[in-house]
């Protein structure tokens, strides 16, 4: 069987994250697609962080709007979030664009510093439990794109990593037949 050829949903024009920007593992570094003059997109494995500049086509625009009445996380972190919206991330290096943190983000405490505060131990339990879930949504995903005869079957099962999978390869209207 011959996999269709994936579109582009969004490309990211710049990241926050080093090891996407300036990979130095073959992780990090995702999986090149296409050559654009001096650059080349490669499709990422990881999430990209930054919501500072990015290409997005309007399918993903509606995608993402209609998302938008339920995010509790910021732009940038829902749209890595692959297994739940289908858009795969995708990264032009070099990045054109650079960031600079020029005035203070509005996103919080988070990490270490929120564990040192006894009252917020009961939200970073929550979060790692979280991450433990996101980490197989994630694997389940890129199992059902790499192996799209059992991700069908995943996707009709109700596992919704495998049914964001089959959107990311054939598009949105292809799954309703699924």
């Amino acid at each position: 069987m011959k996999l269709p050829r994936t579109s582009w949903q969004v490309v990211r024009l710049q990241s926050t994250k080093r090891s996407v920007s300036h990979p130095t593992d073959r992780r990090g570094a995702g999986e090149p697609v296409a050559q654009v003059g001096q650059r080349e997109i490669f499709r990422l494995r990881t999430s990209v962080l930054g919501g500072c500049a990015y290409l997005i086509r309007l399918g993903a625009a509606s995608a993402m709007l209609a998302r938008s009445e339920h995010m509790d996380m910021p732009i940038d972190q829902t749209l890595d979030r692959y297994w739940e919206n289908g858009i795969i991330p995708y990264v032009l290096r070099p990045t054109p664009v650079w960031h600079e943190d020029l005035f203070e983000s509005e996103i919080g405490t988070r990490g270490r510093a929120l564990q040192s505060q006894p009252a917020r131990k009961k939200v970073v339990g929550q979060r790692r439990v979280q991450r433990l879930v996101d980490s197989l949504n994630k694997r389940l995903f890129w199992f059902a794109f790499r192996v799209p005869s059992l991700g069908a079957i995943m996707a009709k099962a109700g596992i919704t990593s495998a049914r964001m999978a089959m959107i990311a390869l054939w598009g949105g209207h292809v799954i309703q037949e699924v």
